[in-house]
C-alpha cells in the first residue's frame, strides 16, 4: 500500500514539474516549483505513522502525514537551498534529515522514528521569538497518563504560563512563553526552559531566545560617534587609509549574552559595535554553528575606534582576547576566512575587569544555573579575606550536549585568574592571598557543550 501511494505521489510531482516547465513558453525570471516528499514510519514495526508533524529549517510549511505516512511540502521550496527536515510525533524521538533541493525535480526525506521513553513531549526544542514579539507558544503532551509537570526558566526575562499542571495521556496543552525585555539591554536574550515530569517520566528542555532591538544612536546621544564618522572617509567605499567603509550590516551588540548571526556568502562581513572602558581585557569565545557549511571558517578582527586591528582570531571555534588601553567604541568584524559559502556562528563578548551580567552569591548557598550554549559564560561575584581557603563542590546536572565539561575560573578584582578547575564534577579548592572582591566564571571547557549545573561556595577557615 505504501509503495503504490508513494508512486502515485511521485507521478503527480513529475507531471507538475513537467507542466511548470511547459505552459505558454518559458520565463527564466519566474521561480520553478520544487517539492519535498517522503514517508514517516515506526522504526520498530515498519507501520506508517499518521499525523506526524513534518517541518523544515529554513521554514517552508508544516505538514501532517496521511494514513500511509506520506507527506508533501510544496510551498516556498527553493532550488539549491539546504533544508533540515524534521519529523515529530507524540511518543517518538524526533528525527532530522538534511537535504538539498536540486533543479529539475523534487527531493525526498524518509523517516523511521523510534518510540521515546515515556514522559513529556514538546512540539519544539528551540523557540525563537520574532523581533518585537513578547509571546510565543508550543504544545506540551505526555505519553503516560496523569503526569504532573512543572517548568523552570534559566532566564528571568522568560515566564512560562502555565508553569505547572497535570496532563492526561496524549493531551495537547498550549504552553505560552511570555518575554519581558530587560531594561536598557539590547541584543539577543537567551535561556533554557526545563520541564520536569513529577511522576518520574522524562522531561523536556527548550532553548528559547528573543531579540531586543537597540535604541537608535545619534551623534548627540553617542559620545563616541565622532570616532566612527569624522568626515574623513573617501569615495568608492574606502577612506584615505585604504580601509573599507563599514558595511550596511552594522549592529549594536550587548555584552554578556550569546549572540547568533549569519555570514551570507563568502564575501559577507558583519560588524558588531560596543563601548569599552580603558585598562580592561576582553574575552570573546566563538564557534561555527552550522556543519552544513563545512568549509566556513569564521574570521574575527577586533578593531579600535580608529579602525586599526587590535586582535584577531580564526577557526571553527576558539577564544579571541585583547587588552584594551583606550576607552572608546570598538568593532568586532566577522567574515569567512575561507571565502566559501558562509554560514552561522555564535559568540559572546565579556570583559574581565567589570564583567556584565554578574550575579552575587554568598557562602553556603547552592547555586543552580544553565550554560545555554557552547560559548556561554556565567559570572558570580563574592568577597573574601586574605588567607581564605575556598572549597567549591560542583557538578553537571543535565547536559543538552553529552560532552559538556565545566570550567571554573576564580578572578580577582583586576580580572586576573588566580585559580582554575575543569571537570564534569568535583571539588574546587583554592587559597586567596588578598582581601577584596572576586568572581567565579563558569563556562564549557574547550566549548564542550551546554547544560545545567550546580555549585556551592564555601570556605574552610
Amino acid at each position: 500500500m505504501i509503495h503504490v501511494r508513494k508512486s502515485i505521489v511521485y507521478g503527480i510531482l513529475a507531471l507538475l514539474a513537467l507542466a511548470t516547465g511547459c505552459g505558454g513558453g518559458s520565463d527564466d525570471s519566474a521561480p520553478a516549483n520544487r517539492f519535498i516528499s517522503g514517508t514517516v514510519i515506526d522504526g520498530n514495526t515498519g507501520i506508517p505513522i499518521e499525523n506526524a508533524l513534518v517541518t523544515t529549517s529554513p521554514p517552508t510549511e508544516s505538514r501532517l502525514t496521511d494514513r500511509d505516512g506520506l507527506y508533501l511540502i510544496k510551498d516556498s521550496v527553493s532550488i539549491g537551498t539546504v533544508y533540515d527536515v524534521t519529523a515529530r510525533q507524540v511518543g517518538y524521538t524526533a528525527d532530522t534529515r538534511t537535504i538539498t533541493v536540486s533543479d529539475g525535480g523534487f527531493s525526498g526525506a524518509d523517516f523511521s522514528i523510534i518510540t521515546a521513553v515515556n514522559g513529556l513531549v514538546a512540539s519544539v526544542s528551540t523557540l525563537q521569538l520574532p523581533q518585537g514579539a513578547t509571546t510565543g507558544s508550543f504544545l506540551l503532551s505526555s505519553t503516560i497518563d496523569n503526569t504532573p509537570f512543572s517548568f523552570q526558566s534559566s532566564e528571568p526575562a522568560f515566564t512560562v504560563v502555565p508553569a505547572q499542571g497535570t496532563l492526561s495521556k496524549n493531551q495537547h496543552l498550549v504552553i505560552e512563553v511570555q518575554f519581558t525585555p530587560p531594561a536598557e539591554l539590547a541584543g539577543k536574550i537567551a535561556g533554557q526552559l526545563v520541564g520536569n515530569a513529577e511522576n518520574g517520566g522524562t522531561g523536556v528542555q527548550i532553548n528559547v531566545s528573543a531579540n531586543v532591538p537597540p535604541d537608535e544612536i545619534t551623534p548627540d546621544s553617542d559620545p563616541f560617534a565622532e570616532l566612527l564618522d569624522d568626515g574623513s572617509q573617501g569615495e568608492g567605499g574606502e577612506n584615505p587609509g585604504g580601509e573599507p567603509n563599514p558595511p550596511a550590516e552594522d549592529t549594536d551588540t550587548a555584552l554578556g549574552i550569546v549572540i547568533e548571526d549569519l555570514i551570507d556568502g563568502g564575501t559577507d562581513i558583519n560588524i558588531h559595535k560596543f563601548v569599552l572602558s580603558g585598562n580592561s581585557e576582553i574575552i570573546v569565545p566563538f564557534r561555527r554553528t552550522v556543519s552544513s557549511f563545512s568549509s566556513f571558517l569564521p574570521q574575527l578582527d577586533l578593531r579600535a575606534p580608529d579602525g586599526t586591528i587590535v586582535s584577531t582570531a580564526s577557526g571553527t571555534s576558539g577564544i579571541l582576547t585583547a587588552t584594551i588601553a583606550e576607552a572608546g567604541r570598538y568593532a568586532l568584524w566577522i567574515s569567512d576566512n575561507s571565502l566559501s559559502l558562509g554560514g552561522t556562528y555564535e559568540f559572546l563578548l565579556q570583559v574581565t575587569t567589570d564583567p556584565v551580567g554578574v550575579a552575587d552569591t554568598t557562602y553556603g548557598s547552592k547555586v543552580e544555573d544553565t550554560l545555554t550554549s557552547f560559548t556561554d559564560i556565567d559570572v558570580f561575584r563574592f568577597s573574601a579575606d586574605a588567607g581564605d581557603q575556598l572549597l567549591i563542590p560542583y557538578a553537571r546536572k543535565t547536559s543538552s550536549f553529552s560532552s559538556l565539561s565545566m570550567q571554573l575560573d576564580i578572578r580577582d578584582a583586576s580580572g586576573a585568574v588566580v585559580a582554575t578547575e575543569t571537570g564534569l564534577s568535583g571539588t574546587f579548592m583554592a587559597t586567596l592571598t588578598a582581601a577584596g572582591s572576586y568572581s567565579l566564571w563558569v563556562s564549557a571547557a574547550n566549548q564542550s557543550g551546554g547544560g545545567n549545573y550546580e555549585f556551592t561556595l564555601q570556605k574552610t577557615n
